[in-house]
């Protein structure tokens, strides 16, 4: 039930509201369902504020404090894929050091969604941990096209010279897909790294022209850092 009103004060008269400024409103019920007074007599009232309602209602956010990495492992064990993404991708942000097994674990996992597993890796890359790189740089030569182009993805995400080497890789590389060498031009300048300009710029010798419109796309940006 919605009960509409102005700013004001209440005032209780058996089952009706009385607002100070003149305006009278009946408590509704539906199906013999009362709501139940959420102000008191008294009371100052603010535009929107519910009246009465059926549930409880709180005018505060509750606050909880929690250990943001035992949180986050235990998301990692859930049966729920957006639990564990997310969680994989949380662990980014920790700012201190944090047990890697968990990540490890997830990676190890044949049965893992691929997503996940490649942001288990960039949280492990972030710490410093071989492994988040060993296994990113194995999926830029996966089967799966979209397993690859996420791949670049995620190295346009992790600001490093390690990143960049990897990208400068894929996009020299001509047997990969276009749509690959491309992503890693735009990935090159996410990163805004100068040792890869001259790779974007050797870029526009591809016959591909998405090749080359992700290189020029990616050195304009970076001219106002590095020119």
């Amino acid at each position: 039930q919605q009960i509409f009103f102005k700013n004001g004060t209440t005032r209780w008269i058996r089952n009706v509201i009385h607002i100070e400024q003149g305006n009278w409103f009946h408590i509704m019920t539906k199906k013999g369902i009362e709501l139940t007074p959420c102000v008191s007599v008294g009371q100052t009232i603010k535009r929107y504020q519910i009246l009465a309602s059926v549930s409880p209602v709180s005018e505060e956010v509750p606050i909880r404090s929690i250990e943001l990495e035992p949180y986050y492992r235990e998301l990692l064990s859930s049966t729920s894929i957006s639990d564990r993404y997310g969680a994989a991708k949380a662990y980014s942000f920790l700012n201190h050091k944090f047990d890697t097994t968990p990540l490890e674990e997830r990676i190890k996992d044949d049965a893992e969604h691929i997503y996940i597993k490649l942001e288990s890796a960039a949280a492990l890359a972030r710490s410093g941990s071989k492994l988040g790189y060993d296994f990113i740089e194995s999926v830029l030569s996966s089967d799966y096209l979209e397993h690859r182009l996420e791949a670049v993805i995620i190295l346009g995400e992790l600001p490093s010279e390690q990143s960049s080497k990897l990208l400068i890789q894929v996009l020299a590389e001509e047997t990969q897909h276009e749509e690959i060498r491309g992503g890693a031009a735009w990935a090159l300048g996410e990163l805004n790294i100068k040792s890869s300009i001259p790779s974007l710029v050797q870029a526009f010798n591809e016959v591909s022209l998405s090749i080359r419109i992700e290189a020029a796309r990616s050195l304009k940006k970076m001219c106002n850092s590095h020119i």
